[in-house]
């Protein structure tokens, strides 16, 4: 995924539209050993080059599969990812600092612009933390055992909150029962 700024800059104001299939699989793997696999990494965009820049904007679209999180089989989670990434000229990153605070700003090196470091990166920050099946997602059974049993945050938190009102302090005991004995007291009158 390498164009020369000089490929690019000859386009002049039309952008450099590309689509194309490229396969990242052991470079993604290499970077996340959570992935277990990857579809080839479809793009879709354009390179627009602008005052000794060049403005990638992009579409990425890839299947990767990834472990579930609570029973490890593996999920197919297809992602569609927006990519904006601007490319500087060495000399001239001052110019675009001001920019830098709005968007992502790589220095261009050896007189080429190559995207498979953003495409990767867009595809890692974008894995999901918590990976389900569609048969897990429907169903609200979660798996137990001998003794153990997975709960959602909610779940425990309601059992911690049932737990805290079930167990009285011992030194409150007495007064529980002294309240009782008043109630008690009060509607024999």
């Amino acid at each position: 995924m390498k164009w020369s700024m000089k490929q690019i800059e000859e386009h002049g104001v039309e952008p450099l539209k590309f689509l194309q299939e490229v396969d990242l699989k052991q470079s993604l793997i290499k970077r996340e050993s959570d992935i277990i696999d990857v579809s080839p990494v479809k793009l879709n965009g354009s390179l627009l080059y602008d005052n000794h820049s060049v403005i990638a904007t992009f579409v990425v679209e890839v299947t990767v599969t990834l472990p579930s999180s609570r029973t490890l089989e593996p999920v197919q989670v297809p992602l569609m990812i927006d990519v904006s990434e601007r490319y500087v000229e060495q000399g001239y990153l001052s110019q675009y600092v001001e920019v830098a605070k709005e968007e992502v700003v790589t220095v261009i090196e050896e007189n080429y612009v190559d995207l498979t470091e953003t495409i990767i990166d867009s595809i890692l920050l974008s894995l999901p933390l918590k990976v389900l099946s569609q048969t897990e997602q429907e169903d609200d059974n979660l798996p137990s055992g001998n003794g153990w049993v997975l709960l959602t945050e909610d779940a425990y938190n309601m059992q911690k909150q049932k737990e805290a009102e079930d167990n009285i302090d011992p030194r409150l005991a007495g007064l529980k029962t002294l309240l009782l004995n008043e109630e008690d007291e009060d509607q024999s009158l």
